[in-house]
């Protein structure tokens, strides 16, 4: 994982349904500890519906500590979005003043201070 630069990763189950997510620093510490791999599996991370507009994911990149899950009805896992894709979408349709305000919120700042 840390080779290719990935922190974390999603963990399916049967029929590709969205099981959980694993970071690599657990993974290690699994790995140095012989810790069972199921006890690693984390549920706290964002989940949205493929239609999710991209107004309610400004809020949810701005406060998720990983990537989020799109899932169906099924929970079966359909594609991530990292927060960088939420803001370069922003960049490429004029919404940065949207996504400072947002941000600002979030992080306590005011983009005039920045």
């Amino acid at each position: 994982m840390r080779r290719n630069g990935i922190s974390s990763i999603f963990v399916l189950g049967p029929k590709g349904r969205l099981a959980g997510l694993v970071t690599v620093d657990d993974a290690v510490k699994a790995i140095e500890s012989d810790v069972d791999f199921e006890s690693l599996i984390r549920n706290d991370f964002p989940q949205v519906e493929p239609d999710t507009p991209l107004e309610a994911l400004i809020p949810i990149a701005a406060e998720a500590r990983y990537p989020i899950a799109v899932v169906d009805n099924d929970e079966t896992l359909l594609g991530i979005i990292v927060r960088v894709t939420v803001l370069a979408s922003l960049a490429r349709t004029g919404g940065a003043d949207v996504a400072d305000e947002e941000a600002s919120k979030v992080v306590g700042a005011t983009p005039e201070s920045e």
